[in-house]
């Protein structure tokens, strides 16, 4: 039952996650004039996100094939907190991409912005006078038991069936983890492999493009991430809003292929 659940998620959520379709406000959302994607990340830098206006039954054909830039919401005040934190110095950022459907726009944090593990925050949103509100507890804290951090493998022996064994402690209140691996090839080429995502602890990565340092990003989900991408409720963890505002963790490991 178990191994069958785990193929369900994968596939659902998969979708969403490998073929972008986490951009979802067309007019089927009539009960909402926006959507918020927010996925807050302990242990990341900077947090992006992202506020659309609902696509309108008028404007379906001029949308399709187009960026979902054009229905970005660039007039947002945010206000992230809880009792120790009254955050809102999020700032519009653009991406140099200049392909036409590509999702450039963003908001992200113009400077450090300390989460922790186990702590509630909370979301408003201000839009011409419409609110959206939300709050997210993000996950308890784990750490990667396998692989060890620069361990060594052969390319040709991971593409015939050994994979690297990746595990990691569970997270006690995490709903499911999210695996992305980059490859650094040099001079700045990266590759990105295929995302993976599962409700265990473990996966074997056999998938393997090239060899290069490859750092292994898990990330521990919270019960709103589930809630949208799992059981496709149109509002988790907010209200006012089609989307969600959840939390996860990120751990991160760096092996070396050969």
């Amino acid at each position: 039952m178990k191994t069958f659940l785990n193929y369900i998620v994968t596939l659902f959520i998969g979708l969403y996650f490998i073929f972008g379709c986490e951009f979802n406000n067309g007019p089927q959302n009539k009960k909402y004039t926006h959507s918020l994607l927010f996925n807050l990340v302990v242990n990341e830098t900077r947090q992006e996100f992202y506020i659309y206006k609902i696509v309108k039954d008028e404007d379906v054909n001029d949308f399709e094939g187009k960026s979902p830039d054009i229905y970005f919401e660039k007039g947002a005040n945010i206000i992230l907190y809880n009792s120790d934190l009254n955050y809102n110095s999020f700032v519009l950022k653009k991406l140099s991409n200049t392909y036409t459907t590509a999702r450039n726009l963003f908001y992200s944090n113009s400077e450090s912005l300390k989460l922790n593990t186990n702590t509630k925050y909370n979301i408003d949103i201000s839009i011409n006078g419409n609110i959206i509100t939300g709050s997210t507890t993000t996950p308890s804290d784990f750490n990667i038991i396998t692989p060890t951090p620069n361990s060594t493998f052969r390319l040709n022996d991971l593409r015939n069936g050994a994979g690297i064994n990746i595990k990691w402690e569970k997270s006690s209140s995490a709903k499911g983890y999210i695996g992305k691996i980059f490859i650094h090839k040099g001079n700045n080429d990266i590759s990105k492999e295929s995302p993976f995502i599962t409700l265990d602890t473990t996966f074997n990565w056999n998938e393997l493009s090239s060899t290069g340092k490859a750092v292994i990003n898990i990330y521990a989900f919270d019960k709103n991430y589930y809630k949208h991408f799992i059981d496709l409720s149109q509002s988790a963890g907010i209200k006012g809003a089609y989307g969600y505002f959840g939390s996860s963790i990120k751990k991160s490991v760096t092996v070396n292929i050969e």
